[in-house]
């Protein structure tokens, strides 16, 4: 006899457009939960029978069905022909789902694991799906493979110090070796991998960052395989003490070129900071737009990314200031150029996970706690963005702050920082515009020292020896030799509209200071990337058809207020309906979004269909 056995079954139902749910809308719940176990039972069984040994899902395994009030009222009777349609839909797709799920979890019983080429790698982090195993260890696995996909993962490894690379090494393959052999399969990946990064270069200075390499080829090669098979073939192929420590010196001068800008005027010994968490209260809130960011620095690994790190330096109670800069930079500007309103500040709490406003100087004393994980958290999010994006030109803009690199696919700011060498060294490979009013000598050739190549219409001095071009409607210069001129043409052909739209994007990022009166900080650069690659993925999301700048996003959606209420387990907002509502929850911008790295371990749910 075939058992099965379903220990938990969560039922939502959401309405997705009018104005209400009808005469009885608990009708329309006790409908779709009458018939859903009817559904499942006469298709499960059919699953389980063609296993071979016993299984056990424990990982949750969604559906989402799209349908009107009148399908789902008559769901409950089998005879009603309006359910019909909906009945088969439930019954396959759940079917489907479940038998995927199933499926996945036999192969990890019986230790056969599919090896997957990188060809065949999924574009977006966090499309695999996740082994039983690796529930608990979900974000660092997810981290990894996202590092990996995206070609950081050797950057990442050499920002963070030996006592996180040691911490990060154990939130992926555990604390202590496993009993479990390894299969032939993944010792054979194991030692392929190892082989290939004594080849690499900069080559990976210690054991436990080699292993942890080798942990993301695996999770590349094998999504399917358990942790604890993972760990026994790193095991048998590389041991843990198999190189010495690094020295000192050499961890420094691994480090990014963003380190060594100040973070906080309170240096690195300010007091430990932790706010409180509020639960069990409602507040009405002014603009909803630092919450609209969440989903695509989800989709981009940001979030994963910052749990890990902040994991692996043991930093969680500071994490509340990642999500303060955030939402300082796409709120109102300061008033009087340091003062924050009091709606703004209550945003601010509101997402970082309180009902209380947060002290300026309480942000700064965790922004300076946060500064080791800073370049490694750039580094991530900017190998997304080298990886999806269009072969465009970059923008160097510049202000009474410091040096800002713009991504002209979006308008993203790439860099910010108060001298020119770590905002070029940061730059993808690709010709950055100089606008003439900051193009002098010095900066043209601190562009060409750092091997980039740059495109400006300021006039060539007779001691430059600069190459020359005519552009659709003013002269050009160069240091670009190989590209052909037609092809430099046509890169700058949008010149002023380019230009027009950084200094746009460049004095609404010079009002919004993370920290209030604090100068151009690391933290500053991290808050300004993730904050202007959220909005350029929602405007473009969005509004295809204008020109993708987060100022578009910005200005739309800034004053689209919302209701928070805090839950032990959740933060729920809820977006007045309308038509920005509409096109949010069309856009796939809403929805629910799990363990938040500053709201320790909660959800936060955003609502949509």
């Amino acid at each position: 006899m075939t058992d099965v056995a379903i220990h938990r079954c969560i039922l939502r139902i959401r309405r997705t457009s009018g104005w209400a749910w009808g005469a009885a809308p608990g009708a329309l719940l006790e409908s779709a939960r009458r018939a859903l176990p009817e559904l499942l039972a006469a298709r499960l069984p059919d699953i389980a029978a063609e296993l071979a040994v016993p299984v056990h899902v424990s990982a949750p395994v969604r559906i989402r069905i799209a349908t009107t009030a009148g399908e789902l009222a008559a769901l409950a009777d089998p005879s009603a022909s309006v359910a019909l349609p909906l009945r088969a839909r439930i019954a396959d797709e759940a079917a489907a789902a479940i038998a995927r799920a199933v499926g996945d979890a036999a192969r990890v019983a019986d230790g056969d694991a599919p090896v997957r080429s990188a060809a065949s790698s999924p574009a977006a982090v966090g499309e695999t799906p996740l082994a039983p195993s690796e529930l608990e260890h979900a974000a660092p696995v997810r981290a990894l493979r996202g590092w990996w996909h995206s070609g950081v993962l050797a950057h990442v490894l050499h920002c963070i110090d030996d006592g996180a690379a040691a911490t990060l090494h154990d939130l992926v393959l555990g604390a202590a070796a496993t009993a479990e052999p390894a299969t032939p399969a993944l010792l054979a990946l194991a030692q392929q991998a190892r082989a290939a990064l004594t080849n690499a270069q900069p080559p990976l200075r210690d054991a436990v960052r080699q292993r942890i390499a080798i942990a993301a080829a695996l999770l590349d090669a094998a999504p399917a395989a358990t942790l604890a098979l993972l760990r026994a073939a790193i095991d048998a192929a590389l041991p843990i003490a198999a190189t010495p420590a690094c020295e000192p010196a050499s961890i420094a001068a691994a480090q990014s070129p963003l380190d060594d800008s100040p973070v906080s005027i309170l240096g690195a010994d300010a007091p430990p900071v932790a706010i409180r968490r509020t639960t069990g209260t409602e507040i009405e809130i002014r603009s909803v737009l630092p919450f609209l960011l969440l989903p695509a620095l989800h989709h981009a690994g940001w979030l994963d990314t910052a749990s890990t790190l902040l994991a692996a330096h043991d930093l969680a109670p500071a994490a509340f200031a990642l999500a303060a800069g955030l939402a300082a930079k796409v709120l109102d500007p300061l008033e009087r150029g340091w003062s924050r309103s009091r709606a703004d500040r209550v945003v601010i709490a509101a997402f970082c996970g309180t009902d209380e406003a947060i002290p300026d100087a309480q942000v700064a004393a965790a922004a300076a706690r946060l500064r080791p994980i800073l370049p490694a958290l750039d580094a991530a999010l900017r190998g997304t963005i080298a990886r999806a994006r269009r072969p465009l030109p970059l923008v160097l803009w510049r202000d009474d702050r410091g040096w800002l690199l713009l991504d002209t696919d979006g308008m993203v700011a790439l860099a910010t920082h108060a001298e020119l060498r770590p905002v070029v060294l940061a730059a993808p490979t690709a010709p950055i515009i100089v606008p003439a009013a900051f193009a002098d000598g010095a900066t043209l050739e601190q562009i060409e020292f750092a091997n980039a190549r740059f495109l400006s219409d300021a006039p060539r001095s007779r001691d430059e020896s600069w190459r020359m071009f005519a552009g659709l409607d003013r002269r050009m210069i160069t240091n670009d030799t190989a590209t052909p001129i037609p092809h430099l043409v046509a890169v700058t052909a949008g010149l002023d509209t380019t230009l027009a739209l950084a200094e746009e994007l460049a004095g609404a990022l010079a009002e919004r200071p993370a920290i209030p009166r604090h100068p151009l900080t690391a933290f500053e650069a991290t808050c300004t990337l993730a904050a202007t690659a959220a909005l350029a993925d929602l405007g473009a999301r969005l509004f295809p058809a204008e020109p993708t700048t987060p100022v578009l996003a910005l200005t739309r959606f800034r004053d689209l207020d919302a209701r928070v209420r805090f839950k032990p387990d959740r933060v729920v907002v809820r977006v007045p309906l309308g038509r920005r509502h509409a096109d949010l929850v069309r856009h796939g911008a809403l929805g629910e979004l799990a363990r938040i790295p500053w709201l320790d371990g909660r959800a936060i749910d955003l609502g949509g269909a």
